[in-house]
């Protein structure tokens, strides 16, 4: 009769809709291949180190959203970022945009006209995204960061340096890396490797305020020096942080002069964190500092 197919639909319908987010899941963990590719040079960047390159990088990055994913080169030379005064974030790379230096000398030379206000060069909101092979330095005292996480998964960040120039430009706050994002946003899986961070107020700070959940990160051959805070911060006090590695790094020369900052690594109510392998030199304050429910 009429109930028995309703029940028999039913559980059909319910085995359709598992086996639906099984796939959507798989998928999810399966970072797509970025085949297309294109060089700012292509987009009208100069790459001579002078003239403001900012807007043939957003050309190129458009291109490779508009394709679905892909990479941005960055010449083997300087290249000069100016960021505008009428956005906080220069660079949004989405889901699957790669940013990749060609050689050993692409850089980025990092300036705003608008010092005061607070300017991104790098933010990353989606999953698989990565920075790669290049350097970042700050040229005048902008406020900002080099590199903001907001969410996503898969998140790569590789041979990347970035420095400060806190010793030379020490107005204004700059920090390496950010992780941001409010309630409901999440960041997996994101992995730091063979990366520099110097001469930063933070190396990595993980915002405090912001309820983003993080977990699953790995810092793994990097090396830390002369930040005016903390070079690792996970501080998660009104929100969850589990699963943080921190492996075959070398922190030194911390330049804190406060009493509240200055650590190595700094945890806050973060679970399930393993430090092993680093080397600590030169720290005012603790070189591994855990307090809060960690």
């Amino acid at each position: 009769d009429g109930s028995f197919t309703v029940a028999k639909t039913s559980g059909l319908q319910a085995a359709l809709d598992g086996l639906a987010a099984e796939v959507q899941e798989l998928s999810a963990v399966t970072p797509p291949k970025a085949t297309f590719t294109t060089d700012i040079t292509s987009h009208g960047a100069a790459a001579d180190g002078t003239t403001d390159d900012t807007a043939a990088f957003v050309a190129a990055i458009d291109a490779v959203k508009a394709a679905g994913g892909g990479t941005v080169i960055i010449p083997n030379t300087a290249v000069r970022v100016v960021a505008p005064a009428t956005r906080a974030q220069v660079f949004w790379l989405s889901k699957n945009v790669h940013i990749l230096g060609a050689g050993p000398k692409s850089e980025i030379l990092y300036e705003s006209a608008a010092t005061a206000s607070y300017r991104i060069l790098f933010t990353i909101e989606g999953d698989w995204a990565s920075v790669r092979q290049l350097t970042i330095t700050r040229t005048n005292d902008l406020n900002g960061s080099a590199i903001d996480l907001h969410e996503g998964r898969g998140n790569r960040l590789e041979r990347v340096t970035i420095s400060g120039g806190k010793a030379t430009y020490g107005a204004g706050t700059f920090h390496g890396i950010t992780i941001n994002g409010g309630s409901g946003k999440a960041l997996r899986e994101l992995a730091i490797t063979s990366c520099s961070v110097n001469d930063c107020d933070y190396g990595l700070m993980r915002d405090s305020s912001q309820a983003i959940t993080v977990q699953d990160v790995t810092v793994e051959g990097c090396s830390f020096s002369r930040q005016l805070a903390t070079d690792l911060e996970f501080n998660a006090p009104n929100a969850v942080m589990r699963n943080i590695t921190v492996r075959g790094c070398t922190f030194r020369d911390n330049a804190c002069q406060g009493p509240d900052a200055g650590w190595g690594v700094g945890l806050t109510n973060v679970q399930g964190a393993s430090i092993s392998n680093c080397t600590f030199t030169g720290y005012p304050m603790n070189a591994i500092h855990i307090e809060d429910k960690s």
